[in-house]
């Protein structure tokens, strides 16, 4: 199921707390975990939506700080290098 721009309000996951923020994730499929992580202005839903179930295979999409039901970072931690260590914080 993929996010289409007519749908009203994006699909809602679980929200999962790192370092006193909220970020909102969706997963699919059970097995092996691999992150999925969409670019500038996009949404975990929108990223999940281009990959099918697949036996064993655990997707895992995020929606990165500031965008969709995520909260952002802190002003002037919205470099690759803190989004990076949000994601490991996440995955601990």
């Amino acid at each position: 199921m993929g996010f289409r721009a007519l749908d009203p309000v994006p699909e809602k996951g679980i929200m999962v707390g790192v370092d006193g923020r909220q970020f909102h994730v969706l997963r699919r499929g059970e097995g092996r975990p691999v992150v999925l992580l969409h670019g500038n202005g996009g949404l975990a839903q929108e990223i999940l939506g281009a990959f099918p179930e697949t036996p064993s295979i655990c997707w895992i999409a995020p929606d990165r700080p500031g965008y969709g039901y995520s909260d952002a970072l802190p002003d002037g931690q919205q470099d690759p290098q803190s989004q990076a260590q949000w994601l490991d914080a996440y995955q601990s």
